[in-house]
C-alpha cells in the first residue's frame, strides 16, 4: 500500500468509533476530541474511544511500554520487544494465551470489563486513562490491572489501573469462559485483584 494511502486508511481506522465499545450509560457512541498522532499517521481531529478494558493482570501496573516508533519497526521480526513476563492478566503486549494458559480457571478470571473514568472528561479527550484511540493496543486506555479495587466513576478523580463505570453500585466484567458477571464495588479486594491473575 502507498504511504499516503497507508495514513488514510489508518486515518480513518482511529476517527471510527465502534458502539459496543461504548457503554451507553456512560456516554454515547461517537468520535470525540482527538490530540494525539499514532505511528504513520496524522494527527485526527476526533477519534473513537473505548468504555471497557482489557485484564492485563493483577499487578500494579497495566500499560509498560509506549511501543515500537513506526508500523515498520514493529513489524521487523528483529525488533527487540520487552519482556511481558511480569503480567499475570489475559491480554497484555503481544500475548498469545490459550484456555490452558489460564491456571486459575476460565470462570474464575476476568478478560474484559469497564473501565474507571472521571466524568469530568467522558468528552473531552484528555483523562490519561481515555486520551488516545480505542485501537492503540496495550495502553491504560485499553487495559487495566486489578491492583486496586473497581470504583464508580467520580467527579474530579483520575485513575489510569482501576476498573469501574458510571453505574451506581458495580461495573460488568466478562470472564475468560464467556459469562458476564455484575461485580458490586464492594467486592473483597482479594477476590478482585485474584480474578486479575491466570495463575
Amino acid at each position: 500500500m502507498p504511504p499516503a494511502s497507508k495514513r488514510a486508511a489508518i486515518a480513518q481506522r482511529i476517527r471510527t468509533p465502534l458502539h459496543l465499545f461504548n457503554c451507553p450509560s456512560r456516554r454515547p457512541n461517537q468520535a470525540w476530541p482527538n490530540y494525539r498522532a499514532y505511528y504513520d499517521s496524522d494527527i485526527v481531529a476526533f477519534a473513537g474511544r473505548m468504555d471497557y478494558a482489557a485484564n492485563s493482570g493483577n499487578q500494579p501496573i497495566d500499560e509498560s511500554f509506549a511501543g515500537p516508533p513506526s508500523l515498520a519497526a514493529g513489524d521487523d521480526p528483529c525488533y527487540p520487544w520487552p519482556s511481558t513476563t511480569g503480567l499475570s492478566g489475559v491480554i497484555f503486549l503481544r500475548s498469545e494465551l490459550g484456555l490452558n494458559n489460564i491456571s486459575h480457571g476460565t470462570s474464575n478470571t476476568y478478560l474484559i470489563g469497564e473501565k474507571y473514568l472521571n466524568p469530568d472528561h467522558y468528552s473531552t479527550g484528555t483523562d490519561a486513562g481515555d486520551n488516545e484511540d480505542l485501537y492503540a493496543g496495550f495502553d491504560n486506555d485499553n487495559s487495566r490491572c486489578t491492583f486496586l479495587p473497581p470504583q464508580r466513576d467520580r467527579p474530579g478523580y483520575s485513575n489510569t489501573l482501576r476498573f469501574g463505570s458510571a453505574h451506581p453500585v458495580g461495573l460488568n466484567m466478562a470472564y475468560c469462559d464467556g459469562s458476564v458477571h455484575f461485580v458490586l464495588y464492594g467486592v473483597d479486594p482479594e477476590v478482585h485483584q485474584q480474578a486479575g491473575s491466570r495463575y
